[in-house]
């Protein structure tokens, strides 16, 4: 794997698909001497520490972090960046053979084949996580806060909000911590403008940002975009610049354009306004050539006519 990261790194795709080729599976065979080893140890010592930790739970956290589970992944996603999809899905769906039972295994390699279908339609990766569930073998996998995250933004992505705030609120019930799922459903609140939620949505948003160090730009940007719902724009152009500055993306630099708009119609001084103007273009110019065929600045600049505003 770290042949393969370093020919990557050195632009050479090619040799790092044939390096992580090489990488063999660790057999059933192999994993089940593994854990009877780890069951007679329980049996033979007692020890606390040990007996503590569920078999379940030892199998899926030691057993799905090898080598081979991660160079399968690392090989899918370069044969899919080489457009190679179909290969890339089949080396997942194989890896996923070898899986057996374990449901961690398994969560990882359905969901990165969900994402890489939902690079060509979110609807279908959508429908290719909900079919998961419908095999017996992987009743558990709506039990995993991964699984659970991703089907919910799939959820949202294709227009059924409603089950994606069902997904989202069982996520933080069982994981009160997760601050993807917190953002995710305050940000969710926000951005459909459901003014009676504002209130639960700001106590979410901060609740990430608190767990996250008050720095991941992508939450501050959810915190931000509630300043502007609320009618707060200079507090909304503090959080947004902040989060555009730190993670270039077409969504949060569209919320920055919007702030920058209303803030610049709102200015008296003539010098507030001119700079207002001059970081409008500046951001706008930068989503242009970044982002041209991005949807989400597609549809801004559908909705507004620059040249009009400023």
């Amino acid at each position: 794997i770290t042949l393969a990261n370093f020919y990557v790194t050195n632009n050479a795709e090619n040799q790092a698909v044939d390096t992580l080729y090489k990488v063999k599976f660790i057999d059933d065979n192999a994993k089940n001497k593994f854990i009877n080893l780890y069951k007679n140890s329980l049996a033979k010592f007692n020890n606390d520490s040990i007996d503590n930790i569920k078999e379940e739970q030892f199998i899926n956290e030691v057993l799905s972090n090898n080598y081979y589970l991660n160079a399968r992944i690392s090989l899918a996603e370069l044969l899919n960046k080489q457009n190679k999809t179909n290969e890339a899905r089949a080396i997942l769906q194989q890896t996923l053979i070898n899986a057996d039972n374990y449901d961690k295994e398994k969560v990882i390699l359905i969901v990165t084949e969900s994402r890489i279908i939902a690079e060509n339609s979110e609807q279908q990766a959508y429908l290719f996580l909900k079919n998961s569930l419908k095999n017996k073998d992987n009743k558990n996998l709506i039990n995993d806060a991964d699984f659970l995250y991703t089907l919910a933004l799939f959820a949202g992505q294709n227009n059924n909000n409603a089950e994606m705030e069902r997904l989202l609120k069982r996520l933080i019930k069982a994981n009160p911590e997760h601050s993807a799922g917190l953002n995710a459903l305050g940000y969710y609140y926000v951005d459909a403008n459901i003014k009676s939620k504002f209130k639960l949505a700001e106590q979410y948003i901060l609740k990430a940002l608190e767990i996250n160090n008050k720095k991941d730009p992508y939450i501050v940007d959810s915190l931000g975009w509630l300043h502007y719902r609320k009618g707060d724009f200079n507090k909304a152009y503090e959080s947004l610049n902040f989060a555009y500055n730190n993670a270039k993306e077409a969504e949060i630099g569209v919320h920055l354009l919007q702030v920058l708009q209303v803030l610049k119609n709102k200015a008296n001084d003539e010098t507030d306004q001119q700079k207002y103007a001059e970081e409008f273009d500046k951001v706008y110019n930068e989503l242009n050539t970044n982002f041209a065929n991005d949807k989400i600045f597609i549809k801004y600049k559908n909705k507004s006519n620059k040249s009009k505003k400023f």
